[in-house]
């Protein structure tokens, strides 16, 4: 997603347990829910645009981080989404912490966060 995208391309149609990634090339900026992308029309000064929600950078992590240390950060930095970048980091897709805790209960608390990625890569 460009940080260049208006908001209101973006509400209609998003499933509410999804998210939408912030992108400056390959390199996220930011994560967010559908929830966080609702403009307040009766504002003047809300955002219009996805990048004018990007002030901060997101938890981003390794591909090889272990799942426990991964739902660490997420819960030290308050973050429910996690984005995983490659070794050229390059995103190669973005965790829960809801994810993560399922895989903790499995008893995957030692694997590769990448593992949790529906398409990861081999």
């Amino acid at each position: 997603m460009s940080q260049r995208t208006p908001l209101a391309a973006l509400t209609d149609g998003l499933d509410p347990s999804s998210c939408v990634v912030v992108l400056d090339g390959e390199r996220p900026l930011g994560v967010y829910s559908p929830r966080e992308l609702c403009r307040d029309e009766t504002d003047p000064l809300a955002p219009e645009t996805v990048g004018d929600l990007t002030p901060e950078r997101p938890l981003v992590v390794g591909a090889t981080i272990s799942v426990e240390s991964c739902l660490e950060r997420a819960f030290d930095d308050d973050e429910r989404f996690v984005a995983v970048v490659d070794d050229t980091d390059r995103l190669a897709g973005v965790v829960t912490r809801w994810q993560l805790l399922a895989a903790i209960e499995r008893g995957e608390s030692a694997a590769d966060v990448v593992e949790l990625l529906v398409d990861a890569p081999e």
